[in-house]
């Protein structure tokens, strides 16, 4: 079986969701990256967590929690092998020194986000600097300092200063809780974000090399390889989607984020159990009414409180922030990307207008066999009823 790798970023969101008081006062991002990986969670045992070019040290803070908390369910991937470990940092340094323009304009792009991008990092920021410096060493990738540099418009030397500064936990700490106004910290800011879609770049050509699967952060959609034409559909059954939202909602009930992360690893190693025991029945409804009881009806059956309150507002939040609901997982296998290229976005194109709307259940494949399907990048389609939901992404 081989592995499905899924981002650190993307498990963040899971955590940044219970920050907020109820599932509509997220952001497409987060809400959507949340379904996206309980779904993921339940139905996927080869799921693991990406590893950076640099190593990590054991997770801290909220997300230490909720590492901590799926440990029996997803867990860190073994070491990467040096040569490939190797042979991806210079694939991204070669790619990012040819595409410096490039990089700027996407940053450029990003910081004109309101909706997603501006909400990401202020939370990123204050929460999770610091966990994030103590685990990776610093707030950007030492490995890509000479091209971070050359986007920054900084001398190596300039920006080898600033990644000192962030390897002491107060400055970091004092970052966090008072962001300064200082060219210091906004170049660190920018470096951090850079960093973190090299990154992205970096995951992509490791989960390649191991001939693995790999699930985005769609902050980093436009640094990846190119997608061709050619992708497979594993479809979320509506039980499924409604399923995964139950857990969700059921964490809600809780009042500290802390307990919140705690519920919520509980209920999907209670939901995995389930499952796999087969004492849940999760075939797909031919209408949402029923599809919504089935999915709370299995949910009492896998011992997963469904308050009311909450599950209603996790079923509506999808449409509430613009993204409306998952349908769909798209598998673009390896050998159809182009190593040159960074058109995640094209693929998406092609997914939605080729096939999400062919959505009848019969003859197609459903989102548990990925785990027996070829390598390559996983890709969710979010869809309203009348067509492609494109907020989110």
């Amino acid at each position: 079986m081989r592995l499905a790798i899924l981002d650190s970023a993307s498990l963040y969101q899971v955590a940044e969701v219970f920050t907020y008081s109820n599932p509509q006062s997220a952001y497409p991002w987060a809400w959507s990256s949340a379904v996206e990986v309980t779904c993921s969670l339940i139905k996927l045992e080869h799921a693991r967590i990406a590893a950076g070019p640099t190593g990590s040290r054991g997770a801290r803070s909220i997300y230490g929690l909720l590492t901590d908390a799926l440990a029996s369910v997803v867990s860190p991937r073994n070491s990467l092998d040096a040569r490939k470990l190797s042979e991806s940092v210079i694939n991204v340094k070669r790619w990012a020194s040819a595409n410096t323009r490039k990089l700027q304009q996407i940053y450029q792009a990003l910081e004109k986000d309101s909706q997603n991008f501006q909400r990401w990092i202020a939370w990123s920021v204050k929460n999770a600097w610091p966990e994030h410096a103590a685990r990776l060493g610093g707030l950007f990738d030492r490995s890509f300092l000479p091209q971070l540099a050359r986007v920054l418009e900084l001398t190596v030397d300039e920006l080898e200063e600033l990644w000192k500064l962030t390897l002491n936990p107060l400055v970091v700490t004092e970052f966090a809780n008072s962001p300064p106004d200082q060219d210091s910290f906004n170049y660190i800011r920018s470096a951090y974000v850079i960093s973190a879609l090299l990154r992205g770049r970096f995951h992509d050509s490791v989960a390649k090399s191991y001939g693995e699967q790999i699930l985005h952060h769609p902050l980093r959609k436009d640094v990846l390889l190119k997608a061709g034409s050619h992708s497979n559909e594993y479809v979320l059954r509506n039980t499924d989607l409604y399923f995964a939202n139950v857990i969700l909602a059921s964490s809600f009930s809780e009042k500290s984020v802390a307990s919140r992360i705690a519920n919520y690893g509980a209920n999907i190693q209670r939901a995995r159990n389930a499952y796999h025991a087969e004492k849940i029945d999760l075939r797909p409804a031919h209408n949402e009414d029923n599809a919504v009881r089935t999915a709370i009806e299995a949910a009492k059956k896998a011992d997963i409180a469904a308050h009311p309150q909450w599950v209603e507002q996790a079923f509506d939040a999808g449409f509430a922030l613009g993204v409306g609901v998952l349908t769909s997982f798209f598998l673009s296998n390896w050998d159809s990307l182009v190593a040159s290229g960074v058109g995640y976005g094209a693929s998406k194109t092609f997914a939605a207008g080729n096939k999400v709307a062919r959505k009848i259940y019969g003859g197609q494949k459903f989102l548990h066999e990925l785990a027996v399907a070829g390598p390559g990048r996983i890709e969710p389609v979010w869809k309203f009823h009348g067509g492609v939901a494109s907020a989110s992404k």
